[in-house]
């Protein structure tokens, strides 16, 4: 690969400043917004009120993703502590799908329905709840219908609908709840209700992170107060969060852990069951530390079920793209009548990324005549536009730029096919022989480097990290060892430097062919790994090279060249 250096700036600040488009005042101080400025929240806390005083029973609907079990767990514990008897209900994501449906409001006789995570392309479900009696409050941050519609709520908090009246547009589900909480909570000076925000602001953080939301503006102050509380004041959240934490491994608490340890747990028993999310929430709420443990660990399980299913599926796919000789079609679209719908987005997800193109994976619904499939962008391509496109082929579509949902008869599947396909006739895949790092530094440097880079964080969307170009990393040798493969299949490589180490994810056939060498030069990210409390240094490696060890003269040679001997 080439490797091309873009220029940003010449110092780290400059750098985070210019690919985050942040001042540094708002990259270290982000603001507090307040729940005032968001448009109809204080009109929703007070219905949630009067409904507490007057005994109304209440129902949360939140979503089977991380992002809604936290929302949800949050509402939960607010509305609780405000002296309400909360009930919840999750969607099932294969039985039901996404969130509120004619079903859910059928279970629901009276009453006031809170939606968080979903709700607001809901028109026709609110409409019925409304005509029953119900009172209905939308909190959600998800776009609204393409023709504009909103559903007819007693009120719909979602900032995208009021950008001009709103402190901040980027909350996921879990920050709004946060801001009623926050707003709720004002003026309760209580340890009770300190800790409440506390394991609030945790779960937001939480929800943000795995929702890929911008770390900008008071998201950035969420996750940064969240990250400081999973790590400093662990004893205000619940035995639950805490044992998920202990059970994943979660050695340090960065963003990083939060999306690759936390989210995965949390999302793992709705991929897998039917009404598995419940399962997720129910830890987080857990009071009792033996039976968080016992929970967490069960999570873990299933967690570990999930990417076996996810490994099975894709050697599956693989082989029916084989088959069907379907390399170089775009959109890259397989039918995998065994493909469990749980996992159907991560395996298409997987399958964009390796195969460079938008892809769309299909199975069988419940009726054996319509097809159920999820669909991830790859590149710039909008994925809502080429679904769009297709549209007259299809029953059901939704989803946005980068991901969406669909189901088409297995008649017309062809057709809708050949429309894709027409859509991006002139679709060029994305030069991936060049990777762009923003500054080039020496190992001496790293340590200092990553001190500096720290102070920026947390790093994700909206706020990317550095990519670093690193020339010329002579490997150090610990208990005889230059390097370390990992991994089920060791497909995975470790290389050991003097005080920080580098992690290359899918490398290590490549670092054989080269000759297992002792001198490489590397581009990547920096981070710190935290195992069993030990922290080191260390390099996310997108790519490496072998270079070649300049021979160093001995002792004698060089004293004998600096008399001029020889």
């Amino acid at each position: 690969m080439k490797w091309t250096h873009k220029d940003c700036g010449s110092s780290i600040l400059e750098i985070v400043v210019n690919k985050s488009g942040m001042t540094e005042e708002e990259l270290l101080k982000p603001k507090y917004v307040s729940p005032y400025s968001i448009q109809y929240l204080g009109d929703a806390l007070n219905i949630i009120l009067d409904a507490i005083d007057s005994k109304t029973p209440i129902t949360i609907v939140g979503d089977y993703d991380a992002d809604g079990i936290t929302s949800t767990t949050i509402l939960l514990e607010a509305i609780t502590f405000l002296g309400g008897k909360p009930k919840y209900r999750l969607p099932k994501r294969i039985s039901e799908g996404y969130g509120i449906s004619m079903k859910i409001i059928n279970e629901i006789p009276e009453g006031l329905i809170i939606t968080v995570d979903n709700g607001i392309t809901a028109i026709e479900e609110v409409a019925e709840a409304k005509c029953r009696g119900l009172t209905v409050l939308v909190l959600d941050h998800h776009m609204p219908r393409e023709d504009g519609q909103i559903p007819a709520a007693d009120f719909v908090v979602d900032p995208h609908i009021y950008p001009d009246n709103n402190g901040y547009e980027h909350y996921c589900g879990a920050g709004l709840a946060l801001k009623l909480t926050e707003m709720a909570l004002e003026g309760f000076g209580t340890e009770p209700a300190k800790n409440l925000l506390k394991r609030a602001t945790a779960l937001a953080a939480i929800g943000t992170i795995a929702d890929v939301m911008p770390l900008t503006g008071d998201n950035r102050r969420i996750v940064k107060d969240g990250l400081y509380i999973m790590e400093m004041d662990k004893k205000c959240l619940s035995a639950g969060l805490r044992a998920i934490m202990e059970e994943s491994g979660m050695y340090a608490v960065t963003e990083t852990d939060i999306g690759f340890k936390i989210g995965p747990l949390l999302n793992a028993p709705g991929r897998m069951y039917d009404d598995g999310a419940g399962l997720a929430l129910e830890t987080l709420c857990l009071k009792d530390r033996d039976a968080a443990v016992l929970a967490a660990a069960e999570l873990v399980s299933i967690n570990e079920m999930r990417k076996n299913a996810v490994a099975d599926a894709l050697r599956r796919v693989e082989k029916i793209i084989a088959d069907q000789c379907l390399y170089g079609d775009v959109p890259l679209c397989v039918i995998d009548p065994a493909m469990p719908e749980g996992i159907a987005g991560v395996v298409t997800g997987r399958l964009a990324e390796q195969y460079k193109v938008p892809a769309f994976v299909f199975s069988h619904s419940s009726n054996p005549d319509v097809l159920k499939g999820s669909g991830r962008s790859y590149g710039d391509v909008n994925l809502k536009s080429v679904v769009d496109y297709a549209n007259m082929w299809l029953k059901r579509s939704g989803g946005h730029a980068g991901a969406a949902g669909l189901s088409v008869t297995v008649k017309n599947y062809p057709l809708m096919v050949d429309a894709m396909s027409d859509f991006l006739s002139g679709y060029e895949q994305p030069d991936e022989d060049e990777i762009v790092y923003d500054l080039e530094i020496e190992a001496k440097d790293i340590k200092t480097v990553h001190f500096e880079l720290s102070k920026f964080a947390p790093f994700g969307e909206g706020n990317p990290a550095p990519v670093f170009r690193i020339n010329d990393v002579v490997l150090s040798p610990r208990a005889g060892n230059y390097h370390k493969f990992m991994g089920k299949n060791a497909e995975h490589l470790k290389l050991l430097g003097n005080g920080f180490s580098a992690v290359c994810f899918g490398k290590a056939e490549e670092y054989r062919r080269m000759g297992l060498p002792r001198q490489v030069s590397l581009v990547g990210n920096l981070s710190e790994n935290v195992f069993q409390y030990a922290k080191e240094i260390q390099v996310e490696a997108i790519d490496f090279t072998k270079t070649k060890s300049a021979k160093k003269a001995s002792s004698l040679m060089e004293a004998l060249k600096a008399n001029g001997v020889i």
